[in-house]
């Protein structure tokens, strides 16, 4: 600790005064520089201000998040004098270092759930760590309006299962905790729960003798990794793989090697710690850091890749398990977690609907194949046994859609774009209001093939897995926080198509005709050649780093007019071959800097627009094979220029929108996932400038380049940040993009040319909206 007189630095701590001896006055007087406000500490403003100051090209706030977080070594948000000195002299490149570096102990919590280790996992909120919590599925992250650290299943600027207040780390809070409770409908202090930070010898410990590793996972991101050998997925798919710990150690963390068991002998893939890229990796062999890897971690320094954040190849959280985590069938907890996963409770018979029975040819091939004897357990069970506190319309977001292990994310993404628009299904497509006891419902479609509404009766039953003999999971969409509406729809749409099976694949716009009633539907989708050619626009051209961090060396410059390929982008970070111009051949530079931008995409964009009416379902094709599925009105090219005037059209006119990332380049790296479906929710000009509104329905991962809600492009365009009204950027899923980087990493729009009855919500915050129905929750 330190503290001020006169100026002058005074220490309590004898270390930090031998520590501050070794350097002279003008280290001090640095210090001080940094520490406006004179509190013996550095905040991260301040250390924001006076790095900027200094070398604006250099420092952003994300190259200022990641440094505070590499420094701050006990974890309080803050630089005390020892962390600065060990920053401004150390010998390692701390800048450049893990992201993650933190793991803290949740213990003594009344409830559960939220006990356990939670590891810095390499995201901010609020400029201040996340952490994360691989035994029970729950997030730590700090809310700066309310200094608040908080947990809960996703980060979220309104809702809370647990917090405290304090604006230092969750660890060194210094009064109780407060717990939501469910009996009471209030938050609890709860004076047996601490926060801790992990010691050296207590983090080695986490790492157990053996790991499995999920076959299917595997398989997935071996075929997406870069270097893999798609070739050999089979190879990977056929078993949950053993890893066990090894007598090795590499980089000061223990080397897990493949278990046979059938042949009761060693593989070659290995589970090791990457020094220089900071994660646990996947691999074969682990003496050569370059060769190909298969599955890896998000940036971390964790001693075990059991409490790592790993990341499978759609950038989703994965969790590598213990043996004795498995259920029953020998699996382990799938996506959703605690929110997803219910205590079974006892429910009545019931209605059982005679035309859609719960039987294998109800769910088709492709999901009674998850029935014994297959090695799975699957079986139909009420919505009613999922929860005693089931809930119907209240609070219905996009965030409540979960798709489960059914291939029918269109139809999940055209129920989130639709619940943009509040009441809508309570009010144009629920006939039945209220839960029944016996848990029969009516609800309306449009039947596509005959261009009529039909009243579709269905019963609660679902397709469900038991995962223990008190716990229940839904097979296809997720029970999200006691509502059933989702999953409702869903099997009304199943016995619209036949089965659930005939959910497999398909358009939002074929689901979203079956939920408004209009067919009249346009296509807005673009090319390009890739690589991009991009060229540098700034007056005083573009420095190029030697590697992809901002405080990496400068190895010289691009001057305005150079010309550039892009062989890879992560963000507004692009790793390019020089095509023509002054300058290095390659390198790494930033299309955006300080809130301008620095380059232009170059390669043309061929956009095709397509107005269709949609005549029938394609699952309809085998009752009536003559009448095509859809019937194109016109066709044709378009330009940029008509591509944006459209998508504004179509936002005045309250229509639904929707988007998906384009098939050409891969952004991920960006935040944005492949495959699945975002809403589009408005477009603008404003100071010259486009910019197009999306909401990815997770209510998380966001597009994380220019404009994204915590970049620098904000700060120095005040006007623009009015314009668009774009004053709260939190992380809650909604994020702005400009128009040149939406239309090459979007490049597509799906439209329902409908009339929404009412404006897309914002959703506002509301008090405890889950956490008095999680009473049954795991």
């Amino acid at each position: 600790m330190v503290e001020w007189s006169r100026k002058k630095l005074e220490f309590k701590d004898q270390n930090d005064r031998e520590v501050a001896g070794q350097y002279d006055e003008k280290v001090l007087e640095a210090f001080q520089k940094f520490d406006a406000d004179g509190s013996g500490s550095i905040s991260r403003d301040e250390l924001a201000e006076v790095l900027k100051a200094l070398d604006p090209e250099d420092w952003d706030n994300e190259s200022v998040d990641e440094l505070l977080a590499a420094a701050d070594k006990n974890g309080d948000g803050e630089l005390s004098v020892k962390e600065f000195l060990n920053w401004a002299f150390t010998e390692n490149d701390i800048i450049t270092s893990t992201k993650g570096n933190v793991t803290l102990r949740v213990e003594g919590c009344p409830r559960e759930q939220f006990n356990g280790d939670y590891v810095q996992d390499g995201k901010y909120y609020n400029h201040r760590p996340t952490f994360y919590c691989r035994e029970n599925d729950y997030c730590m992250f700090y809310d700066a309006e309310t200094k608040q650290w908080r947990i809960f299943w996703r980060v979220s600027p309104q809702y809370s299962s647990c917090r405290v207040k304090t604006s230092r780390g969750p660890h060194m809070a210094g009064q109780a905790w407060s717990v939501w409770s469910p009996k009471d409908k209030a938050f609890v202090k709860s004076p047996e729960m601490i926060c801790r930070l992990l010691t050296v010898e207590e983090l080695i410990a986490l790492a157990p003798d053996t790991i499995l590793m999920n076959a299917e996972q595997i398989a997935h991101c071996w075929f997406e990794a870069p270097g893999a050998v798609a070739s050999k997925r089979n190879t990977a798919a056929g078993h949950n793989e053993c890893f066990k710990k090894t007598e090795e150690m590499k980089n000061g963390r223990p080397v897990y090697q493949a278990w046979l068991e059938k042949y009761h002998r060693w593989n070659t893939r290995y589970l090791y710690y990457h020094a220089e890229k900071k994660y646990w990796t996947l691999g074969l062999g682990h003496t050569n850091e370059q060769r190909e890897w298969y599955l890896r971690s998000a940036p971390t320094d964790c001693y075990s890749p059991l409490v790592a954040p790993w990341l499978d190849s759609q950038s989703t959280r994965y969790r590598p398990v213990i043996p004795h985590e498995l259920d029953a069938n020998g699996y382990p907890p799938t996506k959703g977690g605690a929110r997803t996963k219910y205590k079974k409770v006892e429910a009545p018979e019931g209605f059982v609907d005679p035309e859609f029975p719960p039987n294998k040819e109800s769910m088709g091939p492709k999901v009674s194949c998850y029935c014994e004897p297959n090695g799975y357990k699957a079986y139909w069970a009420r919505l009613a046994e999922y929860t005693a506190t089931p809930v119907l319309f209240d609070d219905a977001e996009p965030g409540d859609i979960l798709q489960g292990m059914l291939g029918d994310c269109w139809l999940l993404a055209a129920i989130a774009c639709v619940a943009e628009f509040p009441n809508f299904f309570k009010d144009h497509l629920f006939v039945t209001q209220e839960i029944p006891e016996d848990g029969k419902y009516e609800i309306k479609l449009f039947d596509c093939h005959l261009q009529e509404w039909k009243v579709i009766t269905i019963d609660d039953r679902v397709p469900s897995l038991p995962w223990n003999r008190t716990s229940i999971q839904n097979l296809a969409a997720k029970v999200v926080d006691h509502k059933i509406m989702v999953p409702l729809i869903e099997k009304a749409m199943a016995k619209l198509c036949g089965s659930y099976t005939k959910l497999t694949s398909g358009m939002v716009t074929t689901a979203w005709a079956h939920m408004t009633g209009c067919c009249d539907i346009v296509k807005i989708w673009g090319q390009f050649e890739f690589p991009l050619i991009w060229v540098v626009t700034a007056e005083g051209g573009i420095f190029v780093r030697e590697e992809n961090k901002r405080q990496s060396k400068r190895i010289g410059k691009l001057e305005k007019g150079a010309r550039f390929q892009e062989v890879e982008r992560a963000r507004s970070c692009i790793r390019f071959k020089k095509i023509e111009g002054s300058g290095p051949d390659e390198g790494f530079v930033w299309y955006y800097k300080g809130g301008k931008k620095t380059a232009a995409r170059e390669t043309p964009l061929s956009i095709q627009k397509t107005e269709s009416k949609i005549l029938d379902n394609p699952r309809f094709r085998d009752d009536d094979p003559e009448t095509p599925a859809q019937e194109i009105i016109s066709s044709g090219q378009i330009d940029q220029e008509e591509f944006w005037q459209l998508i504004r059209e179509y936002d005045t006119s309250n229509f639904l929108m929707g988007s998906q990332m384009n098939k050409v380049c891969d952004d991920r790296l960006s935040g944005i996932m492949p495959e699945h479906a975002y809403s589009v929710l408005q477009a603008k000009e404003v100071e010259g400038m486009r910019f197009v509104q999306l909401r990815n329905p997770w209510g998380e991962d966001e597009w994380g380049g220019p404009w994204c809600d915590r970049c620098d492009e904000w700060a120095a365009n005040p006007k623009i940040q009015e314009g668009l009204k774009a004053h709260e950027l939190t992380f809650d899923g909604k994020f702005w993009m400009e128009w040149e980087d939406f239309a090459y990493v979007f490049g597509n729009l799906d439209v329902t040319k409908v009339a929404m009855p009412t404006k897309r919500a914002d959703f506002p915050p509301q008090d405890q909206w889950s956490e008095d129905l999680d009473a049954d929750m795991m």
